[in-house]
């Protein structure tokens, strides 16, 4: 059994790539993924996502999630910060006040 270390550097991410799976299992009520007490709680759990294959999200481009829902697309990048692809959160704060999220690679 392979594991996430024995996987090559990821250049593009292509459609059957493990990554997608464990991107899309962090949107709200999929998986182990609840609603997210802040918009912050939900970037971090998307990040955490693909820093498990050794990718990750652009920095400057997790600053501008204004407002009570939306979207956003954030650009993703490997291990030599080559953008290799985008990510799309969407999101819209319940009555409750947390935040329901969603979440695709492309």
């Amino acid at each position: 059994m392979s594991t996430i270390r024995d996987l090559p550097i990821v250049n593009k991410i292509p459609s059957r790539h493990p990554v997608r799976a464990a991107f899309a299992g962090k949107s709200s009520g999929t998986g182990d993924a609840s609603y997210y007490e802040t918009k912050g709680h939900a970037v971090n759990a998307f990040d955490n996502a693909l820093q498990d294959y050794e990718l990750c999200f652009c920095r400057e481009d997790c600053e501008d999630l204004r407002g009570d829902e939306g979207w956003t697309d954030l650009r993703v990048c490997n291990a030599y910060d080559m953008v290799i692809g985008y990510a799309r959160l969407s999101w819209f704060r319940m009555e409750s006040g947390r935040y329901e999220f969603t979440g695709y690679l492309s």
